[in-house]
């Protein structure tokens, strides 16, 4: 497609002709390009092409629609030559386009009515929305020729196509170009006004920077109009920018409009300029304040103001030059067929700089005299700079100071030698300018001498400088060597972070900080290669805890599921080994997060129901651990031998004999349970003695004993736990004694060896709370009390229904929520100070180490420091024995 530049040019003409009609030689050149197609086709894109640009869109668009006498044609293109798939496959692109054009019909007397309402046209939003809708209409039209001309290479699908989306050669040719010509004259109503407007300002410019006016103009009135053109450049840019709604862009005439913008800013220069001219010899310049940064940066106006005070118009002069062949005057000067109101202006700023050269042309010769006190102030202020800048590079590398930047002194010794070296050359330069009016030496020749001492000086200063720089190099060079030596463990922490052993890589890494903190005095010889390595450290430590996170809730459900799995079969010492590995991950996760884990009542149930059956089991059983062991063991062993004994003689009749090894049983049985009071094997033995020596009186009393024992479990002291045991060796003797193990299971539930199992009322009002739960989650975010409200909601739903899933979904992903609390990671300085107070605190120097806490807890975020509230802790209570 043509660009905008071009159509808009066009269609502006169209515009002012005010619907005129299309000449007759364009008509011909457009029936030229038509001349390869058939006739109907040729008839039909000329009438649509000539009304679209007498701007009748109704009657272009529907010349597309017009059928021919009784013969089936599409959009102007006879079918009787396509092949009947070739037709079935055009088809649904053909309705599609029909229906796109009753939508552009049915937009057109919008279309007209913005055309005639000003109002409207100076809405640019209103343009925009406007041609968007009829962009998109034309570009589903444009798409759908597309993809018929994709359908095969017949001669009917390609000359559809051309209908459809026009002929290249011909602008606003076929259904689209109708569109996309009534867009083009939509969009130039606000384009046209826009740049007639920026003419105007434009010509007020190039008027005021006509050779008779330049020096006289208003510069308020020059700025305004180039103000003016800024705003209308960036409407400009916005309007033609509608274009790629139709996707067609135009970034020449964005360019030229940027680059004009780009000009306001010489235009403003240029008026400022013009009007210091304008008081020529009583120009007023003050002297700088800082005269060694005005002759550094190379700002020096005051020493050239001197000479006959028309230094400052040769300075302008030059700025007026360099505006002339600046890059961007010169570029929006080459465009060709530019605008006019670029051309106007780029011309008036071309004309007006080389007036303003013309005008500074004339210069003085300077007043040596003061421009020589000028220069010899400037050597003094500049030589106790440098001095002071060598004092506080020699600082870098003090060993008595609490940090040193090896690295900073060398890059800064290299500026400096650069900047000294550049100090000689100004104040060369300044010699140079004073032997330039040797006439007038005699005058100066004090302050002359003054700056070429000042020149020796220097160069004194950059031999201090030298020798500086080899020291830095040197404590630099130590330092880079301890880096890379903690640089070597923080790649091994890093690698298992890469493999995602988090763990693993963080134990390494604490190896990687421990060697840091080795490595300190060498590192410190740089504290910034120090800080970079230690920002290392700590990015990792931060990546290590944020992929251990992912993990740490779901490993801790998994302890728990498989405690309780061990618990309910009854591997106590398993389950207690499993809570126990879950305790010792919740304590690492807390060395890495460096802050205390607030307690999980889930795990905290767990473990007192397994603590409680692992007392009970314990007491129960002789633990292979005990010194005692052997000794308890033959006395068991003994008491059953006795009682054997005893039990056979006794049933032969035997009864005194018998009595004799039951007494020496009952001994044994005692010396057992002096150390194990609730041993299943002594009890067991002492209740067979009493069935057997009077069975009828133990049968007599096995109920009361029972209801006596039920009463005891329920006591909070430690006869609870003997009077169950007592009830476990009754079951071993009669397992079938009525109720006896119904007793033993609420004996379990009230000595919290066991969960009562929820009843339905219990799993009823479970399910309630964890549903509140949920919805005080869902409505949580990360808000600590909400959190907290819905924590509460599910543990109470868990002590009601240990199973209720909903509950432990809310409680895993509360802990989720909760494990994402950023880790308390100490910065290098601070990390540092921490290490001196432990120090202190080893070596006993309790004071100093409270000082150094305490300024460490001056920063907020060390509040949440477990270590460093851990060391206050011991501090205190070492200061308070």
């Amino acid at each position: 497609m043509a660009s905008l530049k071009k159509i808009s040019i066009f269609l502006l003409i169209l515009i002012a002709l005010q619907l005129a009609a299309f000449s007759a030689s364009d008509k011909n050149n457009a029936s030229d390009y038509f001349k390869s197609y058939p006739s109907r086709f040729q008839e039909i894109h000329s009438a649509a092409l000539t009304d679209a640009l007498k701007g009748n869109y109704s009657s272009a668009i529907n010349q597309f629609l017009k059928k021919e006498k009784n013969k089936s044609d599409v959009f102007g293109i006879l079918e009787e030559d396509a092949s009947d798939s070739t037709k079935e496959a055009c088809r649904p692109y053909i309705e599609q386009i029909k229906n796109h054009i009753q939508d552009y019909i049915k937009l057109l007397p919008e279309l007209d009515a913005y055309m005639t309402n000003p109002l409207m046209q100076a809405d640019i939003q209103k343009t925009r929305d406007l041609l968007t809708r009829l962009a998109y209409i034309r570009n589903q039209v444009y798409t759908a020729g597309d993809e018929v001309e994709k359908i095969d290479r017949s001669v009917y699908v390609r000359h559809l196509a051309k209908s459809i989306k026009g002929i290249k050669e011909v602008n606003f040719s076929g259904i689209t170009g109708v569109m996309d010509c009534n867009f083009y004259a939509i969009l130039n109503t606000v384009l046209g006004p826009a740049e007639k407007e920026t003419l105007e300002q434009s010509l007020i410019i190039s008027n005021a920077f006509l050779p008779e006016n330049i020096f006289s103009s208003d510069e308020k009135n020059v700025k305004a109009a180039g103000k003016n053109i800024e705003k209308l450049a960036d409407k400009c840019i916005e309007i033609s920018e509608l274009t790629e709604l139709i996707n067609i862009k135009d970034e020449n005439y964005k360019n030229e409009l940027l680059l004009l913008k780009n000009s306001i800013s010489s235009v403003n220069t240029i008026a400022e300029t013009a009007a210091l001219i304008s008081v020529k010899t009583n120009v007023s310049v003050s002297r700088p304040e800082d005269i060694k940064q005005a002759l550094r940066t190379g700002n020096d106006l005051y020493s050239v103001t001197l000479v006959n005070n028309a230094a400052t118009l040769l300075d302008l002069g030059k700025a007026a030059s360099s505006i002339r062949t600046s890059q961007n005057i010169s570029r929006l000067n080459a465009i060709k067929n530019k605008k006019d109101f670029s051309s106007k202006l780029v011309s008036a700023i071309i004309s007006a700089c080389s007036n303003i050269e013309k005008e500074t042309v004339n210069s003085s010769i300077k007043l040596w005299i003061e421009s020589a006190k000028y220069y010899a102030q400037a050597a003094s202020q500049i030589t106790e700079e440098n001095q002071g800048t060598v004092k506080k590079l020699s600082s870098y590398l003090d060993d008595n100071a609490l940090e040193k930047f090896a690295g900073k002194c060398i890059t800064e010794c290299k500026n400096a030698l650069i900047l000294f070296n550049s100090d000689k050359k100004i104040l060369m330069d300044g010699i140079e300018k004073l032997n330039a009016g040797y006439g007038y030496r005699t005058n100066f020749i004090n302050e002359q001498k003054l700056i070429e001492d000042s020149i020796k000086r220097i160069e004194g200063l950059e031999k201090e400088l030298n020798k500086i720089n080899s020291e830095a190099e040197e404590k630099y060079l130590k330092s880079k060597i301890a880096v890379n030596t903690v640089e070597i463990a923080y790649q091994k922490a890093q690698a298992l972070y890469q493999r995602k052993d988090y763990i693993q890589a963080f134990n390494q890494h604490q190896k990687a900080v421990n060697l840091y903190m080795e490595l300190e005095s060498e590192l410190k010889n740089d504290c910034e290669l120090r800080n970079e390595i230690y920002l290392k450290l700590t990015q990792l430590k931060q990546e290590i805890i944020e992929g251990e996170k992912s993990v740490f809730v779901v490993e801790q459900r998994k302890y728990k599921i498989d405690a309780r799995r061990s618990y309910d079969a009854g591997n106590f010492e398993n389950a207690g080994f499993i809570l126990t590995q879950a305790e010792e991950k919740r304590r690492l996760w807390a060395k890495m997060m460096d802050f205390e884990l607030e307690l999980d009542p889930e795990l905290e149930r767990l473990k007192d129901f397994v603590n409680t059956a692992i007392a009970i089991k314990e007491g129960r059983e002789i633990s292979r651990y005990d010194s005692k062991a052997p000794e308890i063991l033959y006395n068991l062993s003994e008491a059953q031998k006795n009682f054997n004994q005893g039990e056979k003689l006794f049933n032969q009749g035997e009864k005194e004999k018998a009595k004799a090894y039951l007494s020496a049983a009952e001994e044994k049985i005692q010396l057992v349970k002096n150390y194990y009071p609730r041993n299943k094997d002594a009890g067991l033995l002492r209740l067979k003695i009493d069935q057997l020596t009077d069975k009828e009186s133990f049968d007599a009393s096995f109920p009361e004993k029972i209801k006596k024992l039920k009463q005891e479990v329920k006591s909070s002291d430690t006869s609870s736990r003997q009077a169950y045991s007592d009830l476990l060796d009754l079951y071993e003797i009669n397992p079938d004694y009525p109720g006896l193990k119904k007793i033993i299971t609420e004996a379990e539930y009230t000595l919290g060896f066991r969960q009562r199992p929820a009843d339905t009322s219990q799993i009823k009002k479970a399910a309630e709370l964890s549903s509140q739960a949920q919805e005080a989650l869902n409505q949580a975010g990360r808000d600590e009390i909400l959190l907290e409200h819905a924590r509460s909601l599910a543990n109470q739903a868990i002590a009601l229904n240990s199973d209720d899933g909903k509950a432990i979904t809310v409680l895993d992903e509360i802990a989720r929520r909760k494990g994402e609390k950023p880790a308390v990671i100490l910065s290098a300085s601070d990390e540092e100070l921490y290490q001196k107070a432990l120090k202190d605190y080893q070596n006993g120097n309790l004071p100093d180490a409270r000082i150094k806490i305490n300024k460490l807890l001056e920063n907020s975020s060390n509040g949440r420091s477990a270590k460093i509230l851990k060391l206050k802790e011991n501090i205190e209570r070492k200061l308070n024995e």
